[in-house]
C-alpha cells in the first residue's frame, strides 16, 4: 500500500485536533501512523536521495498547508490547534483536502502564489492546456524528483561513456574510485591472462593489508563463471579481500554461485557503480548547488 499524500494527511490531522486541544509535533506524527496503520519499515522510508523521511516531510507540508490556509494555528513552536475554518473544513471535506479546495481561501491563494512558479517550471499541464492546481506531491518532493531524474540522467551516460572506452579506462577508474572512498593507494595490474585480478588497494603503509579487485565491462548480465574465477583466484593468492566491480547486471544467486567462500568479497552492479562515482566525484564534476532555507524559530524565539 502506497505511503498517503498530503491530500490524505490534512483530514487525518483536522481529526485529530478537532477534540480543540493543543498536540506537538510527535504526537501528530505517531497519529498518522496509527490512523494509516504504517509498518515500521514505512515509517522509515526515505526520500530517493535519502535526504529525508517521506512520511514525515509530507506531514510537514500538510501542517504547513493547513496553517496557511487558517485551518490550523500554530501559538508556539510545534504546537497546533485547530480553528473553526479548520471544523468547518473537516466537515465538508472529511476523506480529502485537495489544493483546489484549500485555494477557496484568500489567505491560501495568496500563499499559493509563492510556490506555483515551481509547478510552473516544470510544465505540469492537464490536457486543457490549463496549469494543474492539485499537484498531490509537495514542493520537496518535486525537487526531489528533479534531482533523481537528472541523476538517473547523468548515472546512464556515465555508463555509456564507460562502455565506450578501453578495459584499461575502466580498471583505472575503478582504482581511482576505490582511492577516493580512502580505502588506500594502490596501482593496476590488470593484463591479459591475470587470473582474474586487475589491481589492488593497499590499506597500509607496507602494502600488507590488500584489497584485490576485477573491473568488468558489461552491457548486460554477468556470466557465472566470471565471478566464480575471480573468487577462484583470490582463493589461489591466498587474498582475504576483494572487489568486483562490473558495469552491467549481477546473477540474482550471486551467493550461491560463489559458493561459501570465506573471503570478505564485496560484489557492486552497474547501478551501484554509477552512484558511488556520483558519489565520490569520479567522472562527474558538480554543475551547480542550491540551498533550501528554512525560518529559524530559534532566532524568533522571545
Amino acid at each position: 500500500m502506497p505511503l498517503p499524500n498530503y491530500t490524505k494527511l490534512m483530514p487525518s490531522i483536522l481529526k485529530l485536533l478537532s477534540d480543540r486541544n493543543e498536540r506537538t509535533t510527535p504526537e501528530v506524527y505517531e497519529h498518522i501512523y496509527q490512523a494509516f496503520n504504517l509498518t515500521e519499515e514505512e515509517k522509515k522510508l526515505r526520500q530517493p536521495s535519502g535526504q529525508d523521511i517521506l512520511i514525515t516531510n509530507r506531514t510537514r507540508w500538510a501542517l504547513k498547508y493547513l496553517k496557511e490556509a487558517k485551518a490550523i494555528e500554530s501559538p508556539s513552536r510545534g504546537i497546533y490547534h485547530i480553528t473553526d475554518r479548520g471544523e468547518d473544513l473537516l466537515k465538508k471535506h472529511p476523506d480529502e483536502i485537495t489544493q483546489k479546495i484549500l485555494s477557496e481561501y484568500n489567505e491560501y491563494r495568496e500563499f499559493r502564489k509563492i510556490i506555483d512558479h515551481v509547478e510552473k517550471s516544470k510544465d505540469l499541464k492537464n490536457e486543457g492546456g490549463q496549469e494543474p492546481i492539485d499537484v498531490a506531491i509537495t514542493p520537496d518532493e518535486m525537487i526531489e524528483n528533479g534531482y533523481m531524474s537528472i541523476r538517473e540522467e547523468v548515472g546512464n551516460e556515465l555508463l555509456n561513456r564507460i562502455l565506450q572506452n578501453p578495459p584499461a579506462f575502466f580498471e583505472k577508474m575503478v582504482l581511482d574510485l576505490l582511492t577516493a572512498m580512502d580505502y588506500g593507494q594502490g596501482e593496476v595490474t590488470g593484463k591479459s591472462g591475470d587470473g582474474g585480478i586487475d589491481g589492488y588497494i593497499s590499506q597500509d603503509k607496507l602494502g600488507l593489508d590488500r584489497i584485490y579487485f576485477q573491473a568488468k565491462r558489461y552491457k548486460n548480465s554477468v556470466p557465472a563463471n566470471e565471478l566464480r574465477e575471480f573468487v577462484g583466484s583470490l582463493e589461489s593468492k591466498g587474498v582475504n579481500k576483494g572487489v568486483f566491480i562490473t558495469t552491467g547486471k549481477l546473477p540474482s544467486d550471486v551467493s550461491k554461485i560463489v559458493g561459501k567462500s570465506t573471503k570478505n568479497i564485496v560484489f557492486i552492479d552497474g547501478v551501484g557503480l554509477v552512484n558511488h562515482l556520483m558519489d565520490f566525484d569520479v567522472g562527474v564534476r558538480t554543475q551547480r548547488r542550491y540551498e533550501i532555507k528554512e525560518i529559524d524559530s530559534d532566532y524568533f524565539a522571545l
